[in-house]
């Protein structure tokens, strides 16, 4: 008997959890931690990737045969933007 009662309460409890999970936790979740997570990997991916990107200058190896042996410096043509 005692083990039936305990296996009920382990059941009733088990879905009452798990129902106020979903009807109260996910949406806050999903309109709270969501924004801000998606703030900050915003700011660090445009800190990291914006600051690389905004070199003016990248060097490519002398690959083309035409004599000299120094690298080419070319301007980046593109900025990233999020």
């Amino acid at each position: 008997m005692i083990i039936c009662l305990h296996l009920h309460v382990a059941s009733v409890v088990r879905s009452h959890v798990g129902a106020v999970a979903r009807s109260h936790v996910a949406p806050v979740a999903r309109s709270h931690v969501a924004p801000v997570v998606r703030s900050h990997v915003g700011a660090v991916v445009c800190s990291h990737v914006g600051a690389v990107a905004k070199s003016p200058y990248h060097g490519d190896d002398d690959d083309d045969d035409d004599g000299d042996d120094e690298d080419h410096i070319y301007p980046i043509p593109y900025q990233v933007q999020l």
